[in-house]
């Protein structure tokens, strides 16, 4: 077992012995970000930006977003069309 593995075991074993104290904690909501990329742009491009631009990002757009709380990576997930908006299929969770 290697020490990833040790250390999943013994969290997964404090959860369990702990669930009792956790379930108060279970319903709490946080808002979960899509990272879609970085670019950087001087003072003088952002002060020239107008509607319509384009920017070009670090990510193609078949790359999947980053999926995350409070700017702390979950993991990736990919964007698809829903009838009211867009949906996430989660990809992968970070460890």
């Amino acid at each position: 077992m290697d020490k990833i593995d040790e250390i999943q075991s013994d969290l997964d074993s404090t959860v369990r012995e702990n669930a009792a104290e956790l379930t108060e904690f279970m319903d709490i909501e946080y808002n979960i970000d899509l990272r879609v990329g970085d670019a950087q742009l001087t003072v003088r491009q952002l002060v020239q930006l107008r509607e319509g631009d384009k920017v070009k990002m670090n990510r193609r757009t078949s790359e999947n977003v980053l999926l995350t709380i409070e700017d702390t990576v979950l993991g990736e997930a990919e964007v698809f069309p829903t009838k009211s908006g867009a949906g996430i299929r989660v990809i992968e969770i970070s460890q």
